[in-house]
Parts: C-alpha cells; structure tokens; sequence
C-alpha cells in the first residue's frame, strides 16, 4: 500500500512529484489526460523545486525558506489531490500496479475493515548528536523490541520546539509520520539546546477516525 502522500517525508515528497509529474507528460496521450492539465502540474512541480531544494541543506536554510516551503508543499498537495482523484486513481487507462508505482492505491471492490485503535504506543525519545531525534516505539505484545501496531499505516509524532511544555497535543504544531516503529527526525542546527515536546499514536491513513489516542507527553533537550 503507498503511503500517503500528503504524510510523506520531505525528501521522498519531492521524489514523488518529481516521477509523477514525469510519467504524466511522457504518457499523457496514452493515458487521456489533456495536454494543458499534464502542463499544469509540470508547472506546479517547477514552483515547488527551488523551495524544495532551498531547505535541502539544514546548516545553511534560513527560517524564512523553511517557512517559504511549508507554504509551497501545502499549495502543491493541495494540487496534486484533485488532480489525482480527477486522473489517475480511477483512470481505468493506467493499470493498478502503474497507479501504485506512481504512489497511489488504486481502488477496490474489496472492503477489508480494520478496527478502531485502542492502544497508545510504548514509546521513548532521545535526543541524538546533530540535531536528530530517535524515536521507538513498540506495541504492547513486544516487550524489547520496535514493533508497529497490525491496524495502523504508520506512527504520527506530533511536536513543538518550546521554552515551555504544549498544554495539549494540540498546541504541537510540528508533524512527522514514520511507516518504521524506529526512526530518526532531524531539527534545525539552531534548535541545539532548546527542549522538544511530542506526543506519538498508531494512524490509520485510510480512516484516520480508527487512529489510536496519543500517549504521554515525551521531552528531551535537543544536542548539538
């Protein structure tokens, strides 16, 4: 199953806009897709690459670029959906396994329900040199080692760089998702010695209502 790609990390984002909008003008006649749609999102994708490539090297982006692109990503998500919903998902033109190699799930007849997520994971932070965060988490069946949760697509960290703690995971404005029970998050150079505060749950991508609760509020300094 492709990963969302709205919950895509930013690297792997551009990866895929980059081979979407690619296989779109090479086979936009094959495919029926007007030639002033398959335009316009080569279009979008050349807006969206210098502020990509703007944040690519953390010693030296400003915040101002950073900001720059989070706006950029939203307005090319927001983009890309309908024109997937429109073009691809059920364009009966491109075969499922294309569709799935250009990161979407094809539609299906089958139905296959997963239950609501009850558990919160066991789930610790550490703090890393370079301004890297590890997270772990495991299920409750697991007893030392990183596991992901059978009903959930992947582990959503909800976090913020603060002098004080969030009062509510609300108020943790930063997102991550991992399809890994073990991975890393990398900050700002500029965050070296400031606190992070997160909070981790199970996330159904599919039907995001059946996502599990967040668990306790995890906190570290973040090294140099």
């Amino acid at each position: 199953m492709a990963t969302y790609f709205r919950d895509l990390s930013n690297a792997s984002f551009f990866t895929f806009f980059d081979y979407l909008q690619g296989q779109v003008t090479a086979n936009m006649v094959a495919w029926n897709i007007p030639v002033a749609n398959a335009g316009a999102l080569s279009a979008a994708f050349l807006v969206y690459k210098p502020l990509y490539n703007a944040i690519v090297n953390k010693q030296t982006r400003t915040s101002q670029q950073v900001d720059d692109h989070t706006a950029g990503r939203k307005t090319a998500e927001d983009f890309i959906q309908p024109f997937a919903n429109e073009f691809i998902i059920n364009n009966s033109a491109i075969s499922n396994s294309t569709k799935e190699a250009l990161g979407f799930n094809p539609p299906t007849s089958e139905r296959h329900e997963r239950p609501q997520i009850e558990d919160v994971p066991f789930a610790a932070m550490d703090a890393l040199p370079g301004s890297r965060i590890e997270f772990t988490c495991r299920t409750q069946s697991d007893a030392s080692r990183a596991s992901m949760h059978p009903d959930a697509d992947v582990v959503e960290v909800r976090y913020i760089i603060a002098s004080t703690p969030p009062a509510t995971v609300n108020d943790s404005t930063q997102k991550e998702v991992s399809t890994k029970a073990k991975f890393n998050i990398e900050l700002n150079a500029a965050d070296a010695g400031k606190k992070i505060f997160a909070f981790v749950r199970w996330r159904n991508n599919s039907e995001p209502e059946k996502s599990g609760p967040f668990g306790d509020m995890l906190t570290t300094t973040v090294r140099s």
